[in-house]
């Protein structure tokens, strides 16, 4: 058996980014979803993993960078999670409102 290099075996020590772009129908729609995750970036913000929010127009981005892949998946758990939570909510405002 050949030993193995533990650099090579642990690849989920490198530092990783992701990106996440979640598009809606008008630019309302996005600020309103953009609003209501903003108090989250800094909140959840930790040694392992941090976020920043942008807006575009009709465009929500998250840019997730995490010291490693399991904090990174952690993280992008817990911001779908959020934006799904925020996009609901928003559905129902909007439903509520008419």
């Amino acid at each position: 058996m050949t030993p193995v290099d533990p650099q090579q075996a642990q690849p989920s020590d490198e530092e990783a980014t992701a990106v996440l772009m979640f598009p809606y129908s008008t630019t309302s729609a996005a600020q309103r979803v953009a609003n209501a995750i903003a108090p989250e970036t800094n909140a959840l913000d930790d040694a392992r993993s941090q976020v920043t929010l942008a807006r575009d127009n009709q465009t929500v981005e998250l840019r997730v960078h995490a010291t490693d892949r399991t904090a990174l998946r952690a993280s992008l758990n817990t911001w779908f999670k959020l934006v799904e939570v925020a996009e609901h909510a928003g559905d129902a405002t909007s439903t509520a409102s008419r």
